[in-house]
């Protein structure tokens, strides 16, 4: 008896020891912003969602446990707050279901440890990319006014808001998040867009305050019945649906938030028929090429190549959609341009 008695206290006293120890972090002003929280300042919210230091203790640390206590931080920086460039310490607060560092200097948000995380704002920061795979319970998300270009949404199923405007994303693919709302994207450089099975709100403000102004729309994919709302909804924001295919084919010509998980060279672009495409290593993969209708009217595998010459001489002039896909499966897809 005596035995087990030691033992639970042994493993207690482990437990207290490992809950008790000081987070270490690798930027300081991120622990300063993190001890100076008060109730008063509305930054931080406990497992009660009830207003909260982070320090509990008062004693110029945080230790684990007082990182375990936290559900929600709002770090938006004001004018004359200090810039927060690293958030390493952050996979501690494993309980944090909402975090907030617009604003700030940061160029990394990489914690797939935070699975609770419903709400994500990362906008104003200098970051480039983010895995979001692993927050299947992320509602909101915004990435504006960073450096991203391609994202990957679809393991969040239960997104119902992401915004990305002012940023130089290229393409959004949402057909797997089928409770998502609102759609901004303003000021970016997406072409192609796949709003297939979601519940758009085409005549909300949220959206129609960002009318998805100043991108080289191009493409939309979307279901059939979302096409007289879609149209006017363009129409209403200066769009010119001359400019821009929409699509309600089953499977749409390709997967339109297509993921860059490479880099290709494809020139010209426009040409008269003969592309220039240049991989970024040598490898072994395919190349398709779709017309906006969805219809395959190239395919050629290639071994061992890293230039290549496509020559499309043969087709109507015209836009058509380029895919080239690894032997891993990486994607990269590229509208082209038929020109005479």
């Amino acid at each position: 008896m005596k035995t087990i008695y030691y033992i639970i206290t042994f493993f207690l006293a482990i437990n207290f020891n490992c809950l008790s120890q000081n987070i270490t972090f690798s930027d300081p002003i991120f622990k300063d912003v993190l001890v100076s929280i008060t109730p008063s300042s509305n930054r931080a919210r406990n497992l009660l969602n009830q207003l909260t230091r982070v320090d509990l203790n008062q004693d110029g640390e945080i230790q684990i446990s007082e990182a375990l206590n936290i559900s929600r931080l709002n770090l938006n920086r004001w004018p004359n707050d200090p810039m927060i460039s690293n958030l390493s310490g952050s996979e501690y607060f494993t309980n944090l279901k909402s975090i907030n560092i617009a604003g700030h200097n940061v160029s990394a948000f990489n914690f797939p440890m935070l699975t609770l995380m419903e709400t994500l704002d990362l906008q104003n920061n200098p970051i480039s990319s983010v895995d979001v795979s692993t927050y299947p319970n992320l509602k909101y998300f915004i990435t504006g006014n960073t450096q991203i270009s391609s994202i990957n949404l679809n393991a969040l199923n239960n997104l119902t808001s992401y915004t990305a405007s002012n940023s130089p994303i290229a393409a959004i693919d949402i057909k797997n998040n089928p409770n998502l709302v609102h759609l901004r994207f303003g000021n970016t450089n997406v072409s192609t867009l796949n709003i297939k099975n979601t519940n758009i709100n085409f005549n909300e403000s949220f959206i129609l305050a960002d009318c998805w102004q100043n991108t080289p729309l191009t493409y939309i994919c979307c279901d059939a019945e979302d096409v007289p709302a879609l149209t006017t909804f363009l129409t209403n924001c200066g769009h010119n649906l001359a400019n821009i295919t929409i699509d309600t084919t089953q499977t749409c010509a390709l997967s339109t938030g297509a993921i860059k998980s490479y880099n290709i060279a494809v020139y010209p672009n426009p040409s008269t028929g003969i592309f220039n495409i240049t991989l970024p290593t040598v490898f072994n993969g395919n190349i398709e090429v779709f017309n906006t209708l969805g219809q395959k009217v190239y395919d050629h595998a290639f071994e061992n190549e890293q230039h290549m010459v496509l020559d499309l001489g043969h087709l109507n002039k015209g836009v058509y959609f380029l895919k080239v896909q690894n032997a891993q499966g990486d994607m990269f897809e590229e509208k082209i341009i038929i020109a005479p």
